[in-house]
């Protein structure tokens, strides 16, 4: 092949190093201004990540309140057309309050997506019904179904310290037949400890009454 024809590789090297050779370019950092090689495919600014971290950019990316250079920029007619366009547009108060209004109920009870009939099941195993008119319901307006069965047989609404025990252990079998209401806590513990153990010392026993005995009754309400 007669020569002149084509370039050489050497020159074809020199136009197009990074490319095939992998050289590396000099640059200078913008904060220490140290000279640092980089490979020309990367757009690097700075050294190392310190110095990428005092620089303005990071600054600007983090959003000190603090840091002067944002407040300044903030207070230029550029961070106030950024602010506007984050911000969005404000309504009056009287607009709000009617939007509220109509959005209130919107997705309550069966308007929810999640509507499940108004009948769950939480964690420890206990059914719990939808009665948000009810003076004890939990924040999401739900109670428990075995109080509920207990106060429809009563013909009152339990108090707070009454406690409904489970006959046969099953949390979620909520026959009244199966349900059985104590005064307090310490009385179902009491019932449930002399259950489990059958067996119990005679000085247990006189324990459980002599607690039984001056305990103070519960307040009416």
């Amino acid at each position: 092949m007669p020569r002149g024809i084509y370039p050489r590789i050497s020159e074809m090297r020199d136009k197009l190093g990074r490319f095939i050779s992998g050289k590396k370019i000099k640059k200078v950092c913008k904060t220490c201004g140290k000279e640092f090689w980089v490979n020309p495919c990367v757009n690097a600014k700075y050294c190392s990540r310190k110095c990428f971290r005092n620089g303005k950019e990071w600054k600007i990316k983090i959003g000190k309140a603090n840091s002067k250079t944002l407040r300044k920029f903030w207070d230029s007619p550029e961070g106030i057309k950024r602010r506007k366009e984050m911000t969005g547009r404000k309504l009056p108060i009287k607009i709000r309050e009617k939007l509220s209004e109509s959005h209130k109920g919107l997705y309550c009870g069966s308007k929810h997506p999640g509507w499940k009939g108004g009948k769950i099941k939480d964690k420890s195993g206990y059914i719990l019904l939808f009665r948000p008119n009810h003076p004890f319901a939990n924040n999401s307006g739900y109670v428990r179904e075995h109080r509920l069965k207990m106060e429809e047989h009563l013909g009152r609404y339990l108090r707070p310290k009454e406690k409904v025990h489970h006959k046969n252990g099953v949390l979620d079998d909520n026959r009244i037949e199966n349900l059985k209401l104590f005064t307090n806590q310490s009385e179902h513990i009491k019932f449930e400890i002399l259950q489990k153990f059958p067996t119990l010392s005679e000085f247990g026993k006189t324990i459980l009454k002599y607690k039984k005995s001056h305990q103070k009754s519960p307040k009416e309400h």
